[in-house]
């Protein structure tokens, strides 16, 4: 039986225009999902999929029914999505070409379990941390990328990440360190997409977050430190500080799958109201927008 995921992909590359064949039709096989065409240009694409939170779940079942909880939910690099870029990196390089295109693409599971997929999914390729700043007479937080180890400086040649959230909004993610970077940035997907991509460098050069783009110790956060206030001098650098998001948990009463007319995923546990109530957006600007399908 084919990987619902994959079919939806799939589905979803052939509206935008490319020609798709499936590569890999057995979870043993370790190739690629997909091998697109559209110009003259080929891209392999494997599709993973991102799942419960078992941590997260934890805390909000730890949630007393009829009662309200905040917490927040760390937005730092995550081993488990690093062991799936590793898994597409060795599945893709096993058809591609030199001249190829590499693309990794996130689905969003639609499970309550499941929160600030991008975000999560971005620190872990970008090694992305905030830093607060003083810069324009006054005390900010910004984002600095590369200031952890980053999945894409490990596994170059992934040309980038597409990140679908369940509502259907993409997200492409560049790959500044690919052999193919500049031809990848031109290239079909890129176009289908525009300008729903996360460029590192032209955040950088619009001042709208940092970059260490240097063989610094990314274990020593003063000589990270350091390297920034060289490189931007007009700015004041105080420290890193954690990356996090922030969700209220209610539980309204305790209600099972059969009560609930579900299939039994949820079943003997209670149904939680969300409700975000504070915490740090993805850094915005043009380039992150989300490319959503039509309707």
């Amino acid at each position: 039986m084919r990987d619902r995921n994959v079919e939806l992909v799939e589905r979803r590359l052939k509206a935008l225009g490319f020609d798709v064949t499936v590569v890999n039709v057995s979870p043993e096989e370790r190739r690629p999902d997909l091998r697109t065409s559209k110009d003259g240009m080929i891209m392999f694409v494997e599709v993973k999929t991102r799942v419960t939170n078992h941590a997260l779940r934890r805390r909000m079942e730890s949630v007393a029914v009829g009662d309200m909880q905040s917490f927040l939910v760390p937005l730092d690099k995550k081993n488990f999505l690093s062991n799936y870029v590793k898994k597409a990196n060795a599945q893709l390089g096993a058809a591609a070409s030199p001249a190829d295109f590499r693309l990794l693409w996130f689905r969003e599971d639609n499970d309550l379990f499941v929160h600030d997929f991008r975000e999560q999914i971005g620190t872990t390729l970008l090694g992305m941390r905030m830093v607060a700043v003083l810069r324009d007479g006054g005390s900010e937080r910004f984002p600095c990328f590369y200031a952890a180890p980053a999945d894409f400086f490990r596994y170059r040649e992934i040309d980038g990440a597409m990140v679908e959230q369940v509502d259907g909004a993409l997200t492409l993610f560049l790959n500044q360190f690919s052999p193919r970077e500049a031809a990848f940035a031109s290239s079909p997907i890129c176009q289908a997409i525009a300008p729903a991509i996360v460029d590192v460098r032209d955040g950088d050069r619009l001042g709208q977050w940092y970059v260490i783009d240097s063989d610094v110790d990314r274990k020593d956060d003063d000589a990270l430190l350091s390297f920034l206030r060289k490189k931007y001098q007009a700015v004041d650098f105080l420290q890193f500080t954690p990356y996090a998001s922030g969700l209220s948990v209610e539980i309204l009463k305790f209600q099972t799958a059969l009560d609930s007319g579900k299939s039994g995923k949820y079943d003997g546990f209670p149904v939680l109201w969300m409700l975000r109530i504070f915490g740090d957006s993805y850094p915005a600007s043009s380039s992150t927008a989300c490319a959503r399908p039509a309707a």
